[in-house]
């Protein structure tokens, strides 16, 4: 275990309801205190976790907004596309845009012009889910079970989008996903998805010991980083640098959380 951060105290504001049924703002410190952690055996699935009831990486994205860093604001980055686009690189392909493609998976419905923001948010959910799940088992068998219980827990309207308007399933939905990564077809339902949590675990500590040698505050969250505004150009850049280190010639996309 190790305090990478003594200098900074990191902050996320929780609403408190008083006596009288009066709410007020209330600031809980959480904890930034990290641990390196070997699954299974050593060297494998290789990350950084915080502990506890108040581990900043326990908390969910709408509550690391209001994370305050020596009570300043802050802002998240994260890697998007991760593990899909870093297995791209590893073969040294390199991904166009999306890495996930969600388009071609879905483009019945993702080519509708009255199409909310939010909603193609919650169906890109869908796909990188499901492609996550082609990373991560060890069968196409095990992979659709794995995608036929998570269709079953997706709210009503987004399984009206896969059943009803795409006329797709889980064993559909996963030969969808295999023909738009067609080039990567020796890794599915490899566990690769085992190495690459070891990879982005290896980013992630060199990013960090980045801002501790220019004595900067950070909260690493496996795939991104929370940090004073002020310091979200400095974060970007160790970002790129650091990803590009580990895979050179390529590089990362970045998407920022304000």
């Amino acid at each position: 275990r190790a305090t990478l951060f003594p200098y900074t105290t990191l902050f996320r504001s929780r609403k408190r309801t008083l006596v009288d049924g009066t709410v007020r703002p209330s600031l809980v410190e959480i904890s930034v205190a990290l641990r390196q952690v070997h699954s299974g055996k050593l060297f494998r699935c290789v990350r950084l976790y915080t502990g506890g009831k108040d581990s900043g990486q326990g908390l969910l994205k709408e509550q690391r907004r209001t994370i305050r860093i020596d009570d300043e604001p802050t802002v998240e980055l994260d890697f998007s596309g991760y593990h899909t686009r870093m297995l791209y690189h590893l073969h040294n392909l390199d991904p166009k845009g999306d890495a996930y493609q969600p388009e071609k998976v879905f483009p019945k419905f993702l080519s509708f012009k009255n199409v909310s923001p939010e909603r193609k948010k919650q169906v890109r959910g869908i796909v990188k889910q499901a492609t996550s799940i082609v990373w991560n088992t060890q069968s196409r068998s095990r992979a659709i079970g794995a995608v036929r219980t998570m269709l079953r827990g997706c709210p009503k309207a987004l399984k009206e989008v896969v059943y009803n308007v795409e006329g797709s399933g889980a064993s559909d939905l996963l030969k969808r996903i295999e023909a738009v990564h067609l080039k990567l077809k020796g890794r599915f339902y490899s566990m690769v998805g085992v190495d690459l949590m070891t990879a982005d675990g290896n980013v992630m500590k060199h990013m960090l010991l980045r801002f501790v040698e220019a004595k900067k505050p950070a909260l690493g969250i496996h795939d991104s980083l929370v940090v004073k505004q002020e310091d979200a150009e400095f974060a970007e850049d160790v970002m790129i640098e650091v990803y590009e280190q580990f895979f050179p010639g390529h590089h990362p996309e970045i998407h920022r959380v304000e």
